[in-house]
């Protein structure tokens, strides 16, 4: 019994990527892009899904359907935080049981506050083993007190 044919639309979207992993400058982030833009494929913001794109993309190689171009992680390897020009300073007089803590307060940090980022990432650079680097979609926040900035958090997808 012959294979029955692909739907329209599975012949469009093998179209689409071929074009994409075709062009001259193809890399797999810029494959996501155009498949994007060409699908209307946008988050609830409006921002291009790019990481379920990419997703989809690694799934269909790893299916043999398509090759993708090799990973650029040189470009990764350039990336630089920007930080504070010195140390947060250390919280002063933090009483031991939480209770006692004036003025307890987690913030989320605004991404265009360019002091707030700086205070976050400098935070997780000098203290968390991983550093600060988060992917995808991000919330980050800054605990403070009377006493000073206490910590940050970070969620990333």
């Amino acid at each position: 019994m012959a294979q029955p044919s692909p739907e329209p639309w599975s012949r469009d979207l093998e179209r689409l990527v071929r074009e994409a992993l075709a062009a001259p400058s193809a890399s797999r982030s810029r494959v996501a892009e155009r498949l994007c833009h060409a699908l209307g494929l946008k988050d609830a913001r409006g921002k291009p899904r790019l990481g379920s794109c990419l997703k989809a993309l690694r799934e269909l190689e790893s299916a043999g359907e398509i090759v993708l171009p090799p990973r650029q992680l040189e470009i990764h390897a350039a990336w630089r935080p920007r930080r504070l020009a010195q140390p947060v300073p250390s919280p002063q007089a933090v009483p031991e049981h939480l209770a006692e803590v004036q003025g307890l307060r987690v913030e989320l940090v605004d991404p265009s506050d360019d002091f707030g980022m700086r205070t976050w990432t400098e935070l997780l650079m000098r203290e968390h083993p991983q550093g600060a680097r988060l992917v995808g979609s991000q919330l980050r926040y800054l605990v403070r007190s009377e006493h000073g900035v206490l910590g940050a958090v970070g969620f990333g997808a």
